[in-house]
């Protein structure tokens, strides 16, 4: 379950948040499993490094994520009894 995320590039908006979406895929086969917007928010970064940092950490969930969609795969299709 090897994947990566590609970001695009980063934009400042008015109020001086970051802004840059995440697009989470399978390494091996290139599939999607999901996208989303990462914010950050002015008061949350003064450099690029903190910037770095603070996006680091709002992605920091994403393995779980990932590990959840495969797992629900598995189960795709499979009939219960009660």
């Amino acid at each position: 379950m090897a994947f990566k995320i590609e970001f695009t590039p980063i934009t400042i908006d008015s109020t001086g948040a970051a802004i840059t979406t995440a697009t989470v895929k399978n390494v091996d086969t290139g599939e999607k499993y999901f996208e989303e917007v990462i914010r950050v928010e002015s008061f949350e970064f003064s450099d690029e490094a903190t910037l770095k940092e603070a996006i680091k950490s709002k992605t920091a969930g994403f393995a779980a994520r990932v590990e959840a969609i495969e797992k629900a795969k598995e189960l795709e299709g499979l009939t219960i009894s009660l």
